[in-house]
């Protein structure tokens, strides 16, 4: 390994680890893009793949477009502004990224990364739980927020068990850690999460079942070990009007009504602005809770906040490899196995997302990034190897 490639996988690492923590992200942010223009233009490293340009480059173009008509139809309030700011920086530094994870190593040490701040992740909240007794704030933020970085990162483990094999200490740290975070994301008591990590399992092993089965087994044992746990905490769940389940039901209907009420461009993407008007004038009479931060559905969120035209974007954006890897997953190519665990990564966070806003905390956003940057990249990667050896068979 050269020296460039030593300080390339370095940056890699370090990106990933420092996500959580504000002032050594922007930093990282800052290396990441001088990294960027050195390998453009002082590399001359040009070629990015097709694929990338398609499922990634192009939507997230039309995606940044059409949120930042919705800031200009509002008047470019400046706390839209500076969000929008961030927004972009994000899905920038994702495009970056794409083109930095331009070889097998990278790839490896990004994954490793990624799985490793899962492990800390996993077992920090494993710790707080068991000493708290209950459910506690994570190293993100509250447990909602550790359960769907916790669900995001998992599928990573999956691919990293097939493709690291050259690696035995990863693959068996894959395995430790997606045990793990399993018992983690157990312990956050998230019903979102847990909603949308058994409903992608089922439809992806009724899919395409074999990549799935020895994780189906896993999760069985673990939910077996724990299942008094979980039955109370669905007892507490389908006994909706006694607890905070049907706040949530009162939150989507003043979410509705913002929309309908600002139905082209929302109500702006400005940090406070959708607490303030479900203080003031949205929250119905039956709700009790006040000061909400987010609408607690996904698709109500870009709904609300950017009307119909960030609604398509978001859209676009999300269904665009969210296609891409059903098509390609279905094949018996060895590049087909990372289509199914990327669709098992979409699958799985949107469905938690019907109950939960996760993409209004931007730290989240950077992680669900960095993921899909993860699977798009190893997909490319690995499909044009596959492709240029047949070529080179049928030469």
């Amino acid at each position: 390994m050269t020296k460039r490639e030593l300080i390339v996988n370095i940056f890699l690492f370090l990106y990933i680890m420092s996500i959580n923590t504000l002032m050594l992200f922007r930093v990282m942010n800052i290396l990441i893009i001088c990294l960027f223009f050195y390998e453009y233009f002082v590399v001359n490293k040009l070629a990015i793949s097709q694929v990338i340009k398609r499922i990634y480059y192009l939507p997230t173009i039309i995606f940044m477009f059409l949120v930042t008509l919705t800031v200009v139809l509002n008047g470019c309030n400046p706390e839209d502004i500076s969000s929008l700011r961030r927004l972009i920086e994000c899905f920038v530094i994702g495009g970056m990224l794409c083109f930095l994870l331009s070889d097998k190593k990278r790839i490896i040490v990004f994954g490793s990364a990624n799985i490793i701040a899962l492990l800390i992740i996993a077992i920090q909240y494993i710790y707080a739980s068991m000493i708290n007794m209950g459910r506690v704030p994570g190293l993100i933020g509250g447990p909602n927020l550790v359960s769907v970085q916790i669900l995001m990162l998992m599928p990573i483990c999956l691919v990293a068990r097939r493709y690291f094999t050259n690696f035995k200490y990863l693959s068996i740290l894959n395995l430790g850690v997606f045990l793990l975070s399993g018992v983690a994301l157990l312990m956050t008591e998230s019903r979102g999460s847990w909603l949308g990590l058994g409903l992608a399992l089922i439809i992806a092993f009724l899919v395409n079942g074999r990549p799935y089965l020895l994780t189906v087994k896993r999760y069985s044992i673990i939910i077996i070990g724990n299942s008094n746990y979980i039955i109370s905490r669905i007892n507490h769940t389908v006994n909706y009007t006694e607890n905070y389940t049907v706040e949530r039901i009162y939150i989507w209907q003043s979410s509705l009504n913002m929309f309908k009420d600002n139905v082209w461009s929302g109500i702006g993407i400005g940090g406070e602005r959708f607490r303030e008007l479900y203080d003031n004038q949205y929250m119905l009479s039956a709700a009790k809770e006040k000061h909400i931060p987010h609408p607690h559905n996904l698709l109500l969120f870009y709904l609300s906040e950017t009307g119909i035209l960030g609604f398509v974007g978001f859209f676009i954006f999300f269904m665009c490899p969210f296609l891409y890897f059903i098509k390609n997953m279905l094949g018996e190519e060895a590049f087909s196995v990372i289509a199914k665990y990327a669709f098992f990564f979409l699958l799985s966070f949107v469905i938690s997302q019907m109950v939960d806003s996760a993409f209004a905390f931007t730290k989240i956003l950077r992680i669900y990034l960095a993921v899909l940057v993860f699977f798009i990249s190893a997909f490319a990667l690995y499909k044009r190897d596959y492709v240029s050896v047949e070529a080179d068979k049928n030469v």
